[in-house]
């Protein structure tokens, strides 16, 4: 059986435009491919629905 070919960034397209569509506090996504494994697919997500850090429900270190 022939091994599937995987094409990491036409995979991390596919992955990110699908995370933007199901998330609607996702305003961007960034695409971290260096020094990633190969079969790898990193993303910083920007989430505008994240609360603020001065937020009451911000988790402090004590």
């Amino acid at each position: 059986m022939p091994a599937t070919q995987f094409d990491r960034d036409s995979m991390a397209r596919w992955y990110a435009k699908e995370h933007l569509k199901t998330d609607p506090g996702i305003v961007a996504v960034y695409y971290l491919p260096t020094n990633s494994e190969d079969r790898e697919i990193r993303f910083v997500d920007i989430n505008k629905l994240i609360g603020d850090r001065n937020d009451s429900t911000h988790f402090k270190r004590e």
